[in-house]
């Protein structure tokens, strides 16, 4: 099986920047933290914490598609996210920023740690 990937102009990632933050200021869901998947998801996620001004942001890798772009089936988390992440932002609101979400699994290894 192999992914189908498209190149992002820096147009694209600036569009979806400012249509998430015209979503979450309409919804108003401001977060207290964001927290950034590597890779895909730490330009856009920078990006919209300076829009929002969001000061505390967490960045992790974890990678579940081999080097050849292709769905492993397992997950290799690169830098652990740790129990303290959960605890320490229990009563915050949280905003996770990846590029691909196609089965759940990096939100679930974020929520269990």
């Amino acid at each position: 099986m192999t992914t189908a990937v498209k190149d992002l102009s820096w147009g694209d990632i600036f569009y979806g920047v400012t249509s998430l933050e015209d979503i979450l200021k309409q919804e108003e869901f401001i977060p207290d933290v964001i927290v950034t998947i590597g890779r895909g998801g730490m330009i856009p996620g920078t990006l919209l914490a300076y829009r929002l001004d969001v000061k505390i942001i967490h960045n992790f890798s974890v990678q579940t598609y081999n080097e050849k772009n292709v769905k492993s089936g397992f997950i290799i988390s690169i830098q652990e996210p740790g129990h303290s992440l959960t605890v320490k932002h229990r009563d915050h609101k949280v905003l996770v920023v990846d590029d691909i979400s196609d089965g759940g699994s990096t939100l679930n290894i974020l929520s269990t740690n």
